[in-house]
């Protein structure tokens, strides 16, 4: 029952391809010296691992399976290549600088690359039939993407108004490309509504805004932009997290939940001080960000990698439902990570009294995060199995039938 559609070793090449690009992404950051550049070089890299797919195709294990694996290839390797060369072409002929042309290729390249190579892992497993709520990946990652640009941007809002459009641009075509898939059958005029509600949604709200500003509040051109900026990042947030809730898995029966193990559980508490501990030790590495700045990356990289291994742990594929409490925490620490990645870069740009109040903001992010895991990762449970525990002859249990009864005789 927990055997995949499609044989794993496509699901490792996805896999290895996005560690791949995510280790090329830190190793040559500085060395991009311009779009043309970086376009060939990720063309080149995700030829290889098309090359790589169509040989996994090619052998007898694909046997009946090998269209499916052909169109996970083409959703996971191909399309982010062609949302590239768009990227990259609408970059040119908009007349951006050239490093403004760099910013936008690479993020409309990895905004499309990160999300769809994931949803081909998912698909390996679960295979192409209707799950819309595999598409919750978008809108999630969305909003990392948007908290970890978010420090560039209200530090620069000329360097960070390109990386926010090259994310929203690559988002607004993912969401025409997915609709056409079968994994969204039924759901389609729902993502469709979805997508454009949150990606081009709130666009739209802060250019009204900034308009609104100018005409009837008389805002110079640069507190414009600070309140579109600011509205832009409100809108996003609420309008992500506001899809991700309606893509939700759903309630799951007592009988089908799966308990958290200890694996979970010790990650779970050396996720709960980890952060803040690194956190304290970068400082100190760092002198408060005055020197040796990378140290910084630290409490983010920390912060992702046991996002992933929380929702790998939690994941559910298979057949298997999803462990909520693990899935649900390893979100949070993800979506914590690239808040940390947007402070410690305004930590390094910042003097005086502005950088004290984003390190206390660090501080503040970080025990946040630990309040959320205390609650969804130990408390929930604790309450959960306590209302177990009372059984079916509980005074709650009562009352809620007494509820349901009165509501089916009002006709409700």
């Amino acid at each position: 029952m927990n055997e995949s559609k499609y044989p794993k070793s496509l699901s490792i090449l996805l896999a290895l391809n996005l560690c791949a690009l995510l280790t090329l992404l830190l190793l040559s950051m500085d060395e991009i010296g311009d779009g043309t550049r970086f376009v060939s070089g990720m063309t080149g890299m995700q030829s290889i691992v098309m090359a790589l797919g169509l040989g996994l195709i090619a052998l007898p294990k694909a046997k009946g399976k090998r269209l499916g694996m052909l169109g996970i290839l083409g959703m996971a390797i191909a399309a982010p290549v062609i949302i590239l060369y768009c990227g990259h072409l609408l970059a040119e002929g908009s007349g951006m600088e050239r490093t403004e042309q760099r910013v936008f290729t690479l993020l409309s390249f990895y905004a499309a690359a990160i999300p769809l190579l994931i949803l081909g892992v998912v698909v390996v497993h679960e295979g192409w039939g209707a799950n819309p709520n595999s598409v919750r990946w978008l809108f999630f990652l969305n909003l990392c993407f948007l908290l970890g640009v978010a420090g560039v941007t209200l530090d620069n809002i000329d360097e960070g108004g390109p990386a926010i459009i090259a994310i929203q641009f690559a988002m607004i075509l993912q969401t025409l490309f997915l609709i056409c898939l079968p994994i969204v059958k039924g759901w389609r005029w729902r993502i469709l509504r979805l997508g454009i509600m949150t990606f081009a949604g709130p666009i739209l709200v802060a250019f009204f805004a900034v308009i609104f500003a100018d005409k009837q509040l008389n805002f110079s051109g640069t507190d414009n932009d600070k309140l579109g900026t600011l509205i832009f990042f409100a809108a996003a947030i609420v309008l992500s997290l506001l899809a991700m809730f309606r893509l939700r898995h759903g309630w799951i029966a007592e009988e089908a939940k799966r308990k958290v193990g200890w694996l979970g559980n010790a990650l779970l508490v050396l996720n709960l001080f980890a952060p803040i501990g690194l956190y304290v030790l970068a400082l100190g590495l760092t002198d408060g960000g005055r020197r040796d700045e990378d140290w910084l990356l630290l409490v983010p990289g920390w912060l992702f990698a046991a996002g992933l291994a929380l929702m790998a742990l939690g994941r559910g594929m298979g057949g298997l439902q999803p462990i909520k409490p693990l899935r649900g925490t390893g979100e949070m620490s993800f979506l914590t990570g690239a808040t940390m990645l947007s402070l410690a870069f305004l930590i390094v740009e910042t003097r005086g009294g502005e950088r004290d109040f984003y390190l206390a903001a660090g501080f503040g992010v970080l025990c946040l995060l630990l309040s959320h895991h205390v609650m969804r990762g130990f408390v929930s449970r604790w309450v959960r199995d306590g209302a177990r525990r009372a059984g079916p002859h509980s005074a709650g249990h009562h009352r809620g039938v007494r509820f349901l009864r009165a509501r089916q005789n009002h006709g409700e």
